[in-house]
């Protein structure tokens, strides 16, 4: 067994060219670490210099490392740009310009949000500068640092210096902080394949080596070499199982376009179903997207050999196309020959069409904010202006360039309300709100003060946290303006004093006004859908409706007045003007009405036709009462005055003296009446009539105007009658006696004097707690056209020259009156030719309000 374990030691020269190989192959891995450690720096500095020659130098010139740059629009500019930069590439932390000054560093711009606490803002001192973020101003370089750890972690720095465009002065550096963890994983992995190589060669040479000692003693130890053969298989299962399974298309093809080699990962990305299938490819004949350059791609593997993150349109089996990420690397012969390329590709189409997708979407917002009706634009979380749609000349009166990156949008609000505003609106931010249809106000270029309607949406970024906004504006000051006046009009017709009903062409209520409502009793509820029918009164001719109908349909204005009945049964007179309401095609679409309640007018006009009536009868009265007052004055004077005459004659007789101082008597007593009748009524009518308000026996009262007046029916043979309830003995009334008494002798004298035959009778009965005085005749009764007039003054039913029956006509007037100041109430019931009963009612024993005195 030993001698057999001597025979498979290594011999001098195997262990010399293992040794060699393996020196080799270190050698050859930290040369490709070397070569790929320096391409990555040329790379980075390639993209420093893309990135620096992108960027505005005019812009960097404008900054003087002072904390007001924050405001100017190429801070902003700059600021956006690097934040871009940072957001584009994961593996950049940190992305800054500084400048030098006196001999100190001191930041311009960098790509923290400002309120990030890593924010390094224009002018802070850079107080960690090394000297390689010194070099850049010396010798104008540009250069990658060495790693170095700070409390954010590892880092490599790319600083290229930026230089005046034309003094070429260098004003600033460009630093951009990538990750080295991930700049070290880069290169390992493009070492790791050359490395994988150089394991590979070592590998092959032992199995090399080990295999032509195995085949000295092959036929002798079977078995091992059979161990040896397995623990090989198992090898090359466990690599292909890797290759089969990797995630990424594994291929190796020649220049001529023959597939070689191809894992599953490959054949799923192009579609094939097997390798049988994929290897009658022939790539160099096309199958490409006309994007893709085969050329293009043969010449930088002759060239560089290597191609890496190449990104093309491939075209799958089925004639679909596929975004792909290629690496490749030629391999060739000892002489330097073209064998094959070894390479792998990763399908990235969810990436490209989500980068197409954005983008489409990017170029459909900018084409809707283009085309739309309503200004578009963005601010950022502080307000600023950052896109405007060209809309705003016609809404605002700026160009966008006159207000991206120069003003903010509260800049825009009218200046009394300004800081209000601003600070409710950057707390909605905060709390990154939609924005739903704010009307507000704001001042165009020129000055004029326009309404607007702001809608807005907040922009976050991945962590959430927020951006801006955006959203758009439209002008509204019309619109504004159509409904303050529309509701000025509104109130005018919700408070018009007048009734407003609006119908359809059918007539049916669709509108009433509140005063509409009022006058007719309805609610509006109650009205809607009604036809103006249900106010009729069934007191007007259906021809008036007929006719009003035929006008308004036929285009024209209907003036005219209704007779109409309220909810509640009441009548009530309407003036109405009906018009049609026409469309802008002239068709009549409804129908107005507009309304005023005229009952009251009606009422007034009705009472000034019965006041003229009534001052046309009273003039008539007038006359009428200066012959009678004429009549009543001179007709007793002028017998006082010749009477007297005749008794100064000697030769009259004593018994003819008697008669004349009769009829003296008479007539002087008549004069008195009159007088007092004309004195009572004239101070009736000024008010100024007293009443002595006392209890008095009504019993002794009466009796005493019997006394009086007994001797003047017996003259005329008519029977006086008294009568008194039985039993009243002393009936007290609380009232004034001597209003009573003028009240029953101006009742009694009419009685007497319009009666020639019969009896008159007086008295007083008790009703229901009240004292009803009466008095009756058996005369000639009222003529029916004279009852109206019955208790106006200075009205007899005779008034002519040539009437039957003295007297001044007041009698009635002033007992009427009087009757009305003691509160009580009179009425009377009259017959022609079966006479007179008037009734005066008073309270019993309660107090006369002497309030009530005026007439």
């Amino acid at each position: 067994m030993n001698s057999q374990q001597n025979k498979f030691k290594p011999s001098v020269i195997e262990i010399l060219i293992i040794l060699a190989i393996s020196l080799l192959g270190m050698f050859f891995i930290w040369f490709m670490h070397r070569t790929v450690k320096e391409q990555n720096h040329r790379n980075s500095i390639q993209i420093g210099n893309s990135i620096v020659a992108a960027l505005p130098a005019q812009n960097i010139a404008q900054l003087a490392a002072a904390p007001d740059d924050t405001v100017k629009p190429a801070y902003i500019q700059l600021k956006n740009t690097l934040q871009k930069i940072v957001q584009e590439n994961k593996n950049v932390r940190f992305a800054y310009l500084y400048t030098q000054q006196n001999g100190k560093f001191y930041f311009l711009v960098d790509s923290e949000p400002s309120d990030s606490p890593d924010y390094s803002p224009p002018g802070q001192e850079f107080t960690e500068v090394a000297e390689a973020d010194k070099k850049p101003f010396t010798d104008g370089n540009s250069l990658v640092t060495k790693p170095l750890t700070d409390r954010w972690g590892t880092w490599v720095s790319v600083l290229v210096p930026v230089k005046d465009n034309e003094t070429g002065k260098i004003i600033a550096v460009f630093g951009m902080d990538i990750n080295a963890r991930s700049w070290n994983q880069t290169i390992l992995l493009e070492v790791a394949e050359s490395s994988i190589l150089v394991i590979a060669l070592i590998m092959l040479s032992l199995i090399t080596m080990r295999s032509f000692a195995k085949n000295k003693y092959l036929k002798k130890e079977v078995i091992e070499r059979g161990n040896t053969e397995k623990a090989l298989a198992e090898s090359e299962a466990r690599y292909r199982l890797l290759y089969e399974n990797a995630s990424i298309g594994i291929y190796q093809t020649t220049p001529e376009g023959k597939v070689l080699l191809s894992n599953m990962a490959l054949l799923k990305i192009m579609g094939y179903k097997s390798f049988d299938e994929l290897k009658e490819r022939d790539i160099e004949k096309g199958d490409f997207d006309p994007t893709y350059s085969r050329a293009e791609f043969k010449q930088i593997m002759e060239t560089k050999g290597e191609i890496h993150g190449l990104e093309s349109v491939w075209k799958r089996q089925d004639g679909r196309t596929v975004y792909i990420r290629e690496n490749a690397k030629a391999v060739r012969d000892s002489e330097g020959k073209m064998l094959y390329y070894d390479g792998t590709i990763e399908d990235i189409s969810d990436r490209k069409l989500a980068e197409k997708a954005l983008q489409y979407s990017e170029e459909r917002f900018r084409q809707i904010a283009e085309q739309s009706r309503e200004m578009v634009w963005e601010v950022d979380k502080n307000g600023l202006f950052l896109y405007v749609s060209p809309l705003s000349l016609i809404v605002l009166g700026y160009m966008p360039d006159e207000l991206v990156g120069i003003k903010h949008f509260f800049d825009l609000h009218p200046e009394e309300t300004r800081e209000d505003y601003k600070k409710a609106t950057l707390d909605a931010f905060k709390q990154k709100v939609n924005i739903h249809d704010y009307i507000n106000q704001v001042i165009k270029k020129s000055g004029e003060s326009i309404w607007v309607t702001t809608n807005g949406t907040p922009i976050l970024d991945e962590k959430g946290e927020l951006i801006g906004y955006r959203g758009s504006e439209s002008d509204i000051t019309e619109r504004i303006q159509r409904e303050n006046l529309l509701k000025k009009l509104t109130l005018a017709v919700e408070q018009s004093p007048v009734s407003i009903i609006i119908t359809n062409i059918e007539g049916a209520i669709e509108y009433g006004n509140p005063k509409a409502c009022e006058t007719t009793g309805y609610s509006f509820e109650e009205l809607s859908g009604q036809n103006p029918r249900i106010l009729k009164s069934g007191y007007q001719p259906s021809s008036s409706y007929k006719e009003l109908w035929e006008t308004i349909v036929s285009g024209k204005v209907w003036h005219g007045e209704f007779l109409n009945k309220r909810k509640n049964g009441d009548l009530y007179w309407e003036s109405a003007t009906i018009s049609p309401i026409f469309d802008d095609e002239g068709n009549i679409i409804n129908f107005l009405a507009v309304k005023e309640d005229i009952t009251n007018l009606k009422e007034l006009i009705s009472e000034l036709h019965e006041a003229k009536d009534r001052a046309e009868s009273s003039d008539l009265l007038k006359s009428a009462f200066i012959k009678n007052i004429s009549h009543e004055i001179r007709t007793p004077l002028n017998g006082i005055v010749g009477m007297s005459e005749q008794i100064l004659e000697p030769s009259i007789s004593q018994q003819n003296k008697e008669m004349l101082l009769t009829l003296i008597k008479e007539s002087s007593n008549r004069l008195i009446n009159t007088v007092n009748n004309y004195l009572d009524i004239s101070m009736i009518v000024s008010g100024n009539m007293e009443v002595q308000v006392q209890p008095f026996n009504l019993n002794k009262l009466l009796i005493d105007i019997k006394n009086e007046i007994q001797q003047e029916c017996l003259s005329k043979n008519l029977n006086l009658l008294l009568h008194v309830p039985a039993g009243s003995g002393e009936l007290h009334l609380n009232s004034d006696a001597d209003l009573i008494a003028k009240i029953l002798n101006h009742l009694l004298d009419n009685a007497i004097k319009f009666t020639e035959t019969g009896s008159v009778t007086f008295g007083y009965t008790i009703k229901d707690g009240a004292i009803e005085l009466f008095v009756n005749d058996t005369g000639a009764g009222i003529n029916n056209s004279f009852l109206p007039h019955i208790s106006e003054a200075f009205s007899q039913a005779d008034v002519s020259d040539t009437r039957a029956h003295e007297g001044s006509g007041l009698g009635l007037a002033i007992a009427y009156r009087l009757v009305q100041i003691l509160e009580g109430e009179i009425r009377f019931v009259s017959e022609k030719e079966k006479g007179t009963s008037f009734f005066i009612t008073f309270p019993y024993d309660a107090p006369v309000n002497t309030n009530n005195l005026q007439g």
